[in-house]
């Protein structure tokens, strides 16, 4: 799971009194931080919260269901299908993952 930059950080060099000695691969300068957490994840509020890598993961869970069913119709060469799905019709997906032979199969399983 992807942690949150200022989480992941070590140490913030603020070029300030700190006495301690800190290993050169442990430093970061703020402004580095801060470019690199200008595109951290929001949720739908606008706050940069551990919710939006939810929505992260359940976004990429929805791809691989998509590329699933993609691959699943090329392959028992439903290219009217595939072409369907990629036009945007919902119930062609719906069928098709629901009726698809894999997706019977974990059915089973569990």
């Amino acid at each position: 799971m992807v942690e949150h930059v200022l989480h992941a950080e070590p140490v913030v060099d603020h070029d300030g009194c700190d006495k301690r000695n800190r290993g050169a691969h442990q430093k970061v300068k703020v402004k580095q931080l801060d470019e690199r957490n200008e595109h951290a994840p929001v949720d739908a509020k606008g706050d940069k919260t551990h919710d939006s890598e939810l929505e992260e993961l359940l976004g990429m869970r929805l791809c691989q269901c998509l590329a699933h069913v993609i691959t699943s119709n090329a392959l028992m060469n439903r290219a009217e299908d595939t072409l369907e799905l990629l036009q945007g019709k919902r119930k062609v997906f719906a069928k098709n993952y629901t009726n698809s032979p894999n997706f019977q199969e974990l059915i089973r399983k569990r």
